[in-house]
């Protein structure tokens, strides 16, 4: 009998293809309503309960947790709607627009503590008040971005290039040219390879202070 009302209800279903939007949300617990009929409790609503897949040596995939069902199928029919977008348009553009946003709120919501509140330390406002005289005018074609590195690199040890980009809000791109700057006019050296080594700061009395990047 549950094969015959399985056979049943998807020959109702197909039936009601031609008036379902298979980009809305409605229409697809419409279809699941009717598909599982007198099968299932839940039909035409999302599970209430846990749900995986099980195998010889017990779970080989366990499903997310009922709660979160809903959020993750409107995110769904997001990502469908901006594949729409684009194919409407003819262009990439807002499926490229959506995912960036996508990116970005993840990198958001495991985004620790700032830079700064780690370190404990701020960027001085005005960084050309802060390195000595002596060394800006020993280098006056180096610019205040490239200073503004100098100074995290003097005064935080354990910043990487990504944490100063963050922090500066450039990119990490920029923040290794404002080192490759540093590097080429001295004031900058690196010690080991470029995965596990270091740099380090020279001052003008030839002591050094090793900074960790």
């Amino acid at each position: 009998m549950k094969e015959i009302q399985e056979v049943r209800n998807a020959i109702k279903t197909y039936e009601m293809y031609p008036r379902l939007d298979a980009f809305k949300e409605k229409d697809l617990l419409k279809a699941h309503g009717v598909m599982m009929q007198a099968l299932v409790d839940d039909a035409s609503r999302y599970r209430r309960g846990g749900v995986g897949v099980f195998g010889e040596k017990g779970v080989v995939h366990l499903a997310p947790p009922a709660d979160r069902v809903p959020m993750l199928m409107g995110d769904l029919f997001e990502y469908y709607d901006a594949i729409t977008a684009s194919t409407n348009a003819g262009q990439s553009g807002p499926f490229i627009d959506f995912m960036l946003n996508e990116i970005y709120k993840t990198l958001k919501s495991h985004q620790g503590e700032p830079l700064y509140d780690k370190l404990h330390d701020k960027v001085p406002n005005k960084i050309p008040n802060k390195v000595p005289n002596k060394l800006r005018n020993e280098f006056p074609d180096i610019t205040d971005s490239t200073w503004d590195v100098f100074m995290l690199l003097n005064t935080t040890h354990t910043a990487t290039a990504e944490e100063i980009a963050a922090a500066l809000g450039i990119s990490s791109r920029m923040v290794r040219k404002h080192i490759a700057t540093l590097k080429g006019a001295g004031i900058i050296v690196r010690v080991g390879s470029n995965k596990t080594g270091h740099w380090q700061v020279i001052n003008k009395e030839d002591e050094e202070k090793s900074i960790q990047l």
